[in-house]
Formats: structure tokens, C-alpha cells, sequence
């Protein structure tokens, strides 16, 4: 993600003090295979306001506005990648239960390594992997982006209060954010 920031503080008066900027972002991003994932370009506004009702500085009342524009998410990018990220398929094992006696004595017990080995016997008799899985991960195949990703972007409000005691001050402020265009990963099984 590459920007440009532009901000400035206005003084408008000795009670009312102005922060102004905008953040332009370009954000791009391409997989592993050089497939374009993500491409855009967004501006970013800024403003906030500080008013002391005396101007004596006792007293300081906030509100903001801002939005926020994130970086692509990479992972979610590269997992569409032909090359370089492993296929997966998952069977569910319905076969015969190893171990399943709590008091058994660790002498009695089944080692994994023959765990292991009668979880894929039982599975090679069923046909191994030429079974119809319950789940697949096919980068490239059941793993695409059909247009390039917008940025996620998060619009915030703010709001404060501020009393200042001599070589002290007491300050309360509220921020809300309204996130938008967030993304992640989802299997549909």
C-alpha cells in the first residue's frame, strides 16, 4: 500500500482549533501466479475540531470524524495462487475407535505409529483417495478472486471531554467505528 498525507492545523480563534487532512491510498496486489488481486485507490478524509469554551485552557471539548483505509489482506490474496500453495482434501474417519478405554494400561495400548497405519488401511479400503472427499481446497480451482479486491475501510466518529487541575487533567472520550468492506476466507461445503 503506498499514500499520500496532507494535514494541517487551523487556529481559527483563541477557542476553536481545526485539524483538516486527507490520505490519498493506492493499494494493488497480485498471487503468486501474477494474477492481479487486488487494485485500488482511495481517498481518506480527516477532520477534527477542539473548542475551549474560555479559552483559558480549563476546558476542552473534542469531535472527530476520519476514515481509515487498511492494507490488503496478503493471505487471503495468495491463497488463489496456482503454484506454490498445496491442495488439500479431507475424508471424515467413520473407521473402528483406537484407544478408547481411559484405564487401559499404557502397556496395552495401540503405539501411534499403528494408529496411524490402521487409519489408512481402513481408508485405502474404502478406495483411498480416489473417494469423493468431504471437503476440497483447490487454489486456482475452488479458490478465486473474480474481481479485484477493494480496500477494507473503517469510517470513526469520536467525541471528548477534558478538564485540566493545575498539573492535572481528567479526559473522557468516545470513538466509534463502522468497519466496511472487511473480507476473510469461507469454505461452502
Amino acid at each position: 500500500m503506498h499514500s499520500l498525507f496532507l494535514n494541517d492545523n487551523w487556529r481559527v480563534n483563541g477557542k476553536v482549533t481545526l485539524n483538516i487532512g486527507v490520505r490519498l491510498h493506492k493499494n494493488d496486489a497480485t498471487n503468486g501466479d501474477g494474477t492481479t488481486v487486488g487494485d485500488d485507490l482511495s481517498l481518506s478524509p480527516r477532520l477534527s475540531a477542539v473548542w475551549d469554551p474560555k479559552g483559558d485552557g480549563r476546558w476542552a471539548f473534542s469531535g472527530g470524524f476520519a476514515r481509515y483505509t487498511m492494507a490488503l489482506a496478503s493471505n487471503v490474496a495468495a491463497s488463489t495462487a496456482k503454484g506454490g500453495n498445496a491442495s488439500t482434501k479431507r475424508w471424515v474417519y467413520t473407521g473402528p475407535a483406537t484407544n478408547t478405554d481411559p484405564n487401559a494400561p499404557t502397556g496395552s495400548l495401540v503405539t501411534t505409529e499403528d494408529a496411524i497405519r490402521a487409519v489408512f488401511a481402513w481408508h485405502d479400503s474404502l478406495g483411498g483417495s480416489s473417494r469423493t472427499p468431504q471437503a476440497a481446497s483447490l487454489p486456482g480451482v475452488n479458490m478465486r478472486i473474480d474481481q479485484p479486491l477493494s480496500s477494507p475501510y473503517t469510517y470513526e466518529y469520536s467525541g471528548g471531554a477534558a478538564r485540566s487541575f493545575g498539573r492535572g487533567t481528567v479526559r473522557a472520550d468516545v470513538v466509534y467505528h463502522d468497519f466496511r468492506n472487511f473480507y476473510a476466507l469461507r469454505t461452502d461445503l
